[in-house]
């Protein structure tokens, strides 16, 4: 599979198919450029065990050959899927608030300040469906100092709304004053 770039101004909005145009943009205002994966998936692929080689073929197809740092195997799918549907049970209580909500982690840990190059890693991305949890995007990334390893669970305002619902009836009270 070819992989396909976008090349991104930096502090601009303003994307190009070829490097050559980037870099003459870039120059008139002396700005860094960046290489962007465009999306791997032409289409989401369902998270579940079925599933697994596909997950596993997409996840090659974006690191290539690197492993250390990158998401390979189907459980690391899985287990994102797994914590975000935990959390969203914490904070919604019903599964029937689910649809909408996407999942995003990135591979890897912090790489030392004295590491001068940053590592290559994976970003997974997942949105729920009304069942389950659906593979949506994975995309090369690269960590520094901040390092990757962490979840981002991002709900739709009525999710937040009934969060916050849940949390007052729940566990708290607002003083007046």
């Amino acid at each position: 599979m070819e992989r396909k770039y976008k090349y991104r101004v930096a502090g601009t909005n303003e994307v190009y198919d070829t490097w050559k145009d980037v870099l003459t943009a870039a120059a008139l205002i002396g700005a860094d450029v960046f290489k962007e994966l465009q999306p791997s998936l032409d289409k989401p692929i369902k998270v579940c065990p079925e599933n697994a080689e596909k997950i596993e073929v997409a996840l090659k197809n974006i690191n290539g050959k690197a492993t250390e740092h990158t998401y390979t195997k189907y459980a690391s799918v899985e287990n994102l899927a797994k914590r975000s549907e935990k959390t969203l049970g914490e904070l919604l209580e019903n599964k029937k608030y689910f649809k909408g909500a996407v999942a995003e982690t990135t591979s890897g840990t912090e790489v030392a300040k004295n590491y001068s190059y940053r590592r290559r890693a994976t970003t997974i991305v997942l949105s729920r469906r009304s069942s389950a949890w659906w593979l949506v995007d994975v995309r090369e990334a690269s960590i520094d100092t901040r390092g990757g390893g962490y979840d981002s669970l991002f709900l739709t305002k009525a999710q937040d709304e009934r969060a916050i619902e849940v949390l007052r009836r729940d566990n708290y009270q607002v003083l007046p004053g």
